[in-house]
């Protein structure tokens, strides 16, 4: 096998065989050398360089163990694109990790005392320098928090003084009264951020002043919504001051002097600890051209590690944008064709994972571990409509996945987004822990113009969402109309909304034409289905069960139908059966509906009069087993069995062949 190029054989190669080169790349090689095992490079800028030179047959990258730290996004263009009979893989080495970092070590860590506290200190100057100012640290490849104030729950706001009676629903405040002794005035005001809840989103406020006397703390921007959630003043928490620092793993970084304070946990020791903040805002950046056709195609990424990214809003965005939509990612992609990342990792960034935007189609993310993210998963597509067929975003498949641990810097993040794109398929995935909805599908607020359609959301396990820290969310969360989108066979549980707002499926904002089938949904807060508003979609063969609040709920009355409900069993034991209106155009016809220990109330049975109103004789309901008993009288309202057992990812394939 050649393991770097021959150019006097390029011309005599075209009539032969397709035959492979191989690179290698260690952080103890030199760009210097060959490539070969024996000689590799040192970093994939120079393996790049050597596979543009050879186009005529497939180059595979060999990536070995270790941690490459990255002074800038590894970044492919065009003229990176190869073709179908030469492809190009960037591949670890069997049995090796290796990790592409957009991060830095931190060293010279010394012992210190603070307010009779032993911490570590280090000195960062280009910090002190104004050059650099990170948010995020990891000790032992662990995130640690910054010095946070309450350690646990929030603080409430007392009151906001630019909003009067009549104000209208959306205005911004850059001030708010604090409670007597929530807030102080503490050193490095400057270095201080209040983290806001409103709802859906968490918003991040710079400080610019504090007056103790008034109780009034004052940011250096505005929020896009009011802060309050409901009818009540919002949650808040504070981050960074030196003050805050007052537990174990606790961090704060001083912008004046650059130095970083860390308390260690018990049993570590400065020599035996690598600490890294990010620099980077992309580990990978493949940036193609649609707007002229000219893309990048067939890369495969496998087996690699992508870590260690911060994207901050600047000073003046307060960061709340519905799902963070807007923020980086680590690996970010435009213009690609036939990519595709596979038993990848991707952890600890600071806002998604992976980004396929603009005039991405037929890619795909597979196998891959992506956690303690500071956003979410993975998105698809932009918020943006593109008239050009070549800058849409469509045809990915985002199979068997495991998305967790995310939304730690912003909360309103979702496991797996998709925007104005279509025909993507979202497969066999497993979405948990997380502060916000699980999938999220369309861009489009009513009836309007969108590209999504077509989006298969099939055999997903997502649960474990909201943890009653935002409201308005679900399982899978859809907006606009979507013509041919389907979600069927996923299971959907224990999704807790704070104020409202904690479904399994929630059809919001003019969704229209989807279908939901043989899901499962159990044990949410406020319900198994919500439709706000839409059209014609349908909803049948799903269970529902153990919604605390309501099981199912439907909030807007319009002229057209909403939905169709049938088929559907669904199985409580407290709140309410139906919830919100139920005149005006909806069919409902052939459930079955059973209340636990109590009968369900007269007025609730004439809303769907031609449904069964009995036991569906579940095997054990309250363990998580729906399958039914054979004199189950479901198949009463022709209701069909479905299996639950296959969502999730599936095992991981023999990769050989990709090697």
């Amino acid at each position: 096998m050649r393991t770097f190029p021959l150019s006097s054989l390029c011309l005599a190669l075209l009539t032969l065989p397709v035959q492979a080169a191989t690179f290698h790349v260690s952080p103890r090689g030199n760009d210097g050398a060959s490539g070969s095992a024996d000689a590799p490079f040192a970093t994939l800028e120079r393996a790049y360089l050597a596979a543009r030179k050879i186009q005529e047959e497939p180059v595979t990258l060999t990536i070995h163990g270790g941690t490459y730290f990255l002074t800038r996004p590894l970044t492919l263009t065009a003229e990176d694109t190869r073709s179908a009979r030469a492809p190009l893989r960037c591949m670890a080495a069997a049995g090796e990790r290796p990790v592409l970092s957009g991060g830095r070590a931190l060293t010279g860590w010394k012992e210190t005392e603070v307010n009779g506290h032993k911490l570590w200190v280090a000195e960062v100057p280009a910090v002190k320098e104004g050059k650099w100012f990170f948010h995020q640290l990891w000790i032992n490849g662990q995130r640690r928090p910054r010095a946070r104030h309450p350690n646990k729950g929030f603080f409430t706001i007392e009151s906001l003084p630019d909003v009067k009676p009549g104000t209208p629903r959306y205005p911004g405040q850059n001030r708010f009264i604090y409670h007597k002794g929530d807030l102080k005035k503490w050193k490095n005001l400057q270095d201080l951020e209040v983290v806001v809840l409103h709802l859906w989103v968490g918003v991040r406020l710079p400080v610019a002043a504090l007056d103790e006397k008034d109780r009034l703390v004052t940011f250096t921007t505005a929020s896009k919504r009011m802060l309050v959630e409901g009818n009540k003043p919002a949650r808040y928490y504070v981050e960074n001051a030196l003050e805050l620092l007052d537990t174990p793993g606790e961090w704060y970084l001083d912008r004046h002097t650059g130095q970083v304070y860390y308390w260690p946990l018990p049993g570590e020791s400065i020599p035996r600890t690598e600490a890294i903040a990010p620099v980077l805002p992309h580990v990978l950046q493949l940036q193609g051209k649609p707007e002229k056709k000219q893309y990048l195609e067939h890369l495969t990424f496998h087996g690699l590690t992508f870590a260690h990214t911060e994207n901050w809003p600047a000073q003046n965005d307060s960061a709340d944008t519905q799902a963070a939509a807007n923020v980086a990612s680590a690996v970010q992609g435009d213009g690609l064709r036939h990519c595709r990342w596979d038993q990848c990792t991707i952890a600890h960034t600071g806002a998604y994972g992976v980004h396929l935007a603009r005039g991405c189609q037929e890619c795909q993310v597979t196998q891959c571990d992506l956690f303690d993210l500071g956003g979410g998963g993975i998105k698809i597509g932009e918020m943006t409509n593109r008239d050009d067929p070549a800058q849409q975003t469509a045809k990915m498949l985002i199979s068997d996945n495991h998305i967790h641990e995310g939304g730690l810097v912003f909360p309103q993040a979702v496991g797996l987004w998709v925007g104005q794109s279509y025909d993507n398929a979202l497969t066999h995935n497993h979405i948990h822990d997380l502060f916000y909805t699980g999938i999220s599908v369309g861009w489009t607020w009513g009836y309007g113009k969108t590209l999504a359609r077509g989006n298969r959301i099939e055999y997903n396990l997502v649960h474990d969402l909201g943890k009653e820290v935002l409201s308005d969310m679900g399982g899978i969360y859809t907006l606009g109309t979507q013509p041919g989108t389907v979600v069927r066979h996923n299971v959907f549980h224990d999704i807790n909304g704070y104020a409202y707002g904690g479904w399994g499926i929630y059809f919001d904002e003019g969704s229209t034409a989807i279908v939901a089938e043989n899901n499962l949904v159990y044990r949410t807060s406020h319900g198994g289905f919500h439709q706000h508003y839409g059209k014609d979609n349908v909803v049948r063969n799903n269970i529902f069960a153990f919604g605390r609040h309501a099981q199912v709920r439907r909030t807007r009355v319009e002229a057209h139908r909403s939905f169709t409900f049938e088929h559907n069993l669904v199985y409580y034991t407290q709140g309410k059966l139906f919830d919100g209106r139920w005149d005006g155009a909806v069919t409902l016809a052939h459930n079955l509906y059973w209340k636990v220990g109590g009968a369900i109330p007269a007025s609730e049975r004439q809303i769907d009069p031609k449904s069964l109103f009995v036991d569906p004789l579940f095997l054990d309901p309250e363990k998580g087993n729906f399958q039914l008993k054979a004199d189950s009288p479901a198949r009463k309202i022709g209701f069909k069995p479905f299996r639950v057992n296959e969502v999730g990812p599936r095992p991981v394939k023999n990769d050989k062949q990709d090697r």
